[in-house]
């Protein structure tokens, strides 16, 4: 990330802010340098039970045990900005509130589950409480009424995981949405859902430690499971039989709807023909059809130009392909 933007930045805001900034970014910097194989961190904890949006426990799996190793996304624009506009948010929050809020860089383990880590954003003085800042796009219907502890579930999981490592009883969510929309949040401690969590982590880490892949939570992971097949019939039982025939019947459904839309399709686009690029319906936009340009490589043509190095870069890909016989 280029250093200018970064200095821009420092120069416009408060010194408050610039040294919180200067911190943060170094945080960042330690944090690269902590082995993060060895525990779940707050970012880990909804994929570790199953609940993250962007990442399955079988990804996570691998990259606790080494088997694969994480992107590096510290370079990634969402990273930076977001470590730049963490201090803005918490200082806003500060104003809000009134509270007095402090760094906490350092990684903190849980005293028996040690596998379990936290970094926490801030720190809220006089407190049994901390914050936790997140910036992101426009809030959606996963956030509630300002106010309440009303969060998307992987936030849920992520604090109540905090809560569970350090013993603090409550956090506040400081959200910046879309660049301008501020939302204050206030989860407290759930002790019924913070022992179940732990229950969780305790089990995923127990495959960590002995090498145990854990059972696929997505197609996608089973595929990474199980990627090689056996010549083998296996005789399904009742609850598998029927997946089969649901998935039959759904793959047909589908089928049917995307016939059907291509024939909606087609009336469409003769009622357009080269008369127009745009439907409408009175003043209401029904659909368009418009010209674009899009550049993109010619793989058949490359083949043909240069067939050699062409064929240097094929590259055998294996892979196992799920069909339906079932009628």
């Amino acid at each position: 990330m280029s250093g200018d933007v970064g200095d821009i930045i420092l120069d416009d805001l408060p010194t408050i802010i610039q040294g919180d900034i200067a911190e943060a970014q170094v945080a960042a910097e330690e944090r690269q340098t902590e082995d993060r194989r060895t525990f779940i961190g707050g970012s880990d904890a909804a994929a570790a039970i199953g609940m993250s949006p962007w990442k399955d426990r079988l990804t996570l799996w691998e990259e606790k045990t080494g088997t694969v190793i994480p992107e590096d996304i510290s370079g990634k624009d969402a990273v930076y900005w977001g470590t730049v506009l963490e201090a803005v948010v918490a200082a806003e929050y500060a104003r809000r509130t009134g509270q007095k809020v402090r760094r906490q860089a350092k990684l903190i383990r849980h005293p028996d589950h040690t596998f379990m880590g936290a970094h926490l954003d801030r720190l809220i003085e006089g407190t049994r409480g901390f914050l936790e800042v997140k910036t992101t796009g426009m809030l959606g219907e996963e956030w509630g009424e300002e106010g309440t502890d009303q969060v998307p579930a992987h936030y849920m999981i992520q604090v109540q995981h905090y809560m569970a490592v350090t013993g603090r009883e409550w956090a506040d969510i400081a959200v910046l949405g879309g660049g301008q929309h501020f939302r204050l949040y206030h989860v407290p401690a759930d002790p019924a859902f913070i022992e179940n969590l732990i229950t969780l982590e305790s089990l995923f880490w127990e495959l960590v430690e002995i090498k145990q892949p854990p059972d696929p939570d997505s197609s996608d992971a089973a595929n990474r499971r199980w990627p090689l097949s056996k010549a083998v019939e296996i005789q399904a039982d009742p609850t598998v039989e029927l997946a089969a025939r649901s998935l039959r019947e759904i793959k047909d459904r589908i089928k049917e709807a995307e016939t059907t839309a291509e024939e909606l399709e087609l009336i469409i686009k003769k009622a357009l023909g080269d008369a127009g690029d745009t439907l409408m319906a009175g003043k209401e936009k029904l659909a368009s059809w418009k010209t674009q340009t899009a550049r993109r490589f010619d793989t058949k043509a490359f083949a043909t130009a240069e067939p050699e190095v062409y064929e240097s870069y094929k590259r055998e890909i294996v892979s196992r392909v799920l069909r339906i016989h079932v009628k």
